[in-house]
């Protein structure tokens, strides 16, 4: 299997929610996918969300609530 070129970014809600993250992630490193978790609240951190996306040089994001 070849390894994949893109990253892709997972955004979490809460710290409550970085299991589910870590468990996606562990998925994406078998698979030879880069990524990177932020915990981010697009409800209480709304700018920082935006600029983190606006700034990421993620091809693909996956939101966890």
């Amino acid at each position: 299997m070849s390894k994949c070129k893109g990253k892709v970014a997972i955004i979490v809600g809460s710290k409550r929610d970085l299991e589910y993250a870590e468990r996606a992630a562990k998925v994406l490193s078998e698979h030879g996918v880069g990524y990177d978790i932020r915990v981010l609240s697009a409800h209480r951190n709304p700018k920082e969300l935006e600029e983190y996306i606006a700034k990421s040089d993620a091809d693909i994001f996956i939101a966890m609530a």
